[in-house]
């Protein structure tokens, strides 16, 4: 039942060219045989989504994800299909035969963000989680698509909450693993732990590089201590995401004045520690905010083409999300709190 276990047929060009063809129908039909026949190849690990859904929570280890496995080009090349063959029903007129499997491919993803334990399974959901959404879009912006099915769109597609996108969990999964890669840091490979992160690829050590490895972890490596700033940063970037919304002001205060003091007496923990305070951490957060306003945006559509319209407060400025009088596309003023600016997030441009 892992997800580890998934096969899908490399046929990720055709894949690709559908994906990108998601607003045009004609195109759909007229590769419908080659969606049907790669939906078909799809039934084994269908039948893994099918059986995963059947849980009330899905932990990594469920899913086949505890040791760093989770198959994310499978499961992207998988979650494609899932959405090309929901349009392909669409353009047929069967709409409800798409978005069925849809919905329960969206279902497994929500249960699997709430227990992601590292950083990266947390971001491949993400991704996932928003390309579930575009699909919904695309198919509740569909002609062709009934009241039936919006009500279907609309049950499998609530906003997403604050806890299934926490980052906590995340942020301290990633502690963990530093701590546990600083604590048994070899002081014999301990030049190529800074160099990794400067050199890609590191040049192997040689014997004379071991024994001046030595030597230098001896003189400038303190390893409590850069166990401890590891935990200052990670820390920090918890108290951030446990604001509303997230960000990593406390965190970047942190890194650029931890860039300005270095300890020379634990220089090469310091880069080490350094080199983990980067942009990575605000790229994700940034994904995770993107997805949870795609999500109310698509939840304020839904309910408003079934004539119940809601109120959602806009993620970033707690205002009412903005809807354009001309076309109705609704969007948020974004992290700026600006309307009208680059930052914005419109419901329909999640690539």
């Amino acid at each position: 039942m892992s997800l580890e276990n998934i096969e899908i047929k490399n046929n990720e060009g055709v894949m690709r060219r559908l994906v990108d063809a998601f607003p045009d129908s004609a195109n759909l039909l007229a590769n419908s045989s080659a969606v049907e026949s790669m939906w078909t190849d799809t039934e084994p690990a269908r039948k893994i989504i099918e059986e995963l859904d059947g849980f009330d929570e899905i932990g990594n280890e469920v899913t086949g994800a505890a040791n760093e496995k989770l198959p994310f080009v499978k499961l992207r090349n998988l979650a494609q299909r899932y959405w090309v063959y929901a349009l392909l029903k669409v353009a047929q007129g069967k709409a409800e035969d798409g978005i069925r499997p849809l919905v329960q491919l969206h279902s497994v993803c929500r249960k699997s963000l709430l227990f992601s334990k590292t950083l990266l399974h947390k971001m491949i959901w993400i991704a996932v989680c928003g390309g579930d959404i575009e699909a919904a879009h695309k198919i509740a912006s569909n002609p062709n698509c009934s009241k039936e099915a919006l009500r279907l769109l609309k049950d499998g597609f609530p906003p997403l909450t604050d806890r299934e996108l926490s980052m906590q969990g995340a942020f301290m999964g990633a502690y963990l693993s530093d701590e546990a890669d600083i604590r048994h840091l070899s002081n014999a490979e301990f030049i190529d732990s800074p160099l990794r992160y400067i050199i890609s690829p590191p040049k192997p050590l040689r014997c004379w590089s071991r024994t001046l490895s030595r030597i230098v972890s001896i003189v400038a490596f303190r390893r409590n201590r850069t166990i401890h700033d590891a935990r200052k940063v990670l820390d920090l970037l918890i108290e951030d995401t446990s604001k509303h919304p997230m960000g990593v002001s406390a965190e970047k205060a942190f890194a650029k004045s931890y860039a300005k003091e270095p300890d020379f007496r634990n220089s090469g923990g310091w880069l080490i520690v350094l080199s983990k305070a980067n942009d990575g951490y605000t790229k994700a957060i940034s994904a995770v905010s993107k997805v949870k306003v795609f999500s109310d945006l698509l939840s304020i559509k839904l309910h408003g083409q079934l004539g119940e319209p809601i109120e959602i407060p806009d993620y970033f400025t707690g205002k009412k999300y903005i809807r354009d009088d001309k076309t109705g596309i609704l969007s948020s003023a974004g992290p700026d709190g600006k309307p009208g600016t680059e930052d914005d997030i419109v419901l329909g441009k999640w690539y």
